[in-house]
């Protein structure tokens, strides 16, 4: 998995390394540094919250994947690290 691009707008794509490998490439846009700092800025003034479905211990991650898994959850699946 590849998440950003940091050679700029162009890049050199080695086909027959994909297709030999049987990879598949997906493509997603995100907005910039100051748009997400708006969104932040927005949630917060609005009082957002998350809706989460279930909390799972770090020692319960198996359990937590499984269920995700499952495709039963209704929002997010939160694990609990540290104390």
């Amino acid at each position: 998995m590849l998440v950003g691009i940091l050679g700029g707008r162009k890049g050199e794509i080695v086909f027959p390394k994909y297709f030999f490998k049987q990879l598949r490439l997906s493509g997603i846009a995100v907005g910039s540094h100051a748009m997400q700092s708006d969104m932040v800025a927005a949630i917060n003034v609005n009082g957002f919250t998350p809706v989460i479905d279930r909390s799972f211990t770090l020692d319960a991650l198996a359990e937590a994947f499984a269920y995700q898994a499952s495709n039963q959850q209704f929002g997010k699946i939160v694990v609990e690290y540290g104390s």
